[in-house]
């Protein structure tokens, strides 16, 4: 990939993460917008929301499914240990 694309590709994301923000951190629209642009862009900013809003969701099951896959692990661990030190009290009583 040559550089001029490669810089090209990094402003428009950049122009496009830049707008998605301004739009969803705006209670309202320039009243100067025509009303087909206007449109447009509050069902963009809705479908913007809606997306952020499930990608929250999506954060916070991943949160609460790591901290049970943490806490199971744990628990398991601790399963082990305690029989590992149960069986060796058990030898060394032999």
């Amino acid at each position: 990939m040559k550089l001029s694309t490669l810089a090209t590709l990094t402003i428009g994301v950049t122009a496009g993460y830049l707008g998605a923000r301004a739009l969803m951190d705006r209670d309202t629209l320039p009243d100067e917008l025509p009303e087909p642009l206007r449109e447009r862009l509050e069902r963009a900013r809705a479908r913007l929301l809606r997306a952020r809003g499930e990608a929250m969701g999506a954060l916070e099951e991943m949160e609460r499914v790591r901290h049970a896959a943490r806490q199971e692990l744990t628990d398991d661990y601790l399963r082990r240990v305690c029989r590992d030190t149960t069986e060796a009290q058990r030898s060394g009583e032999d």
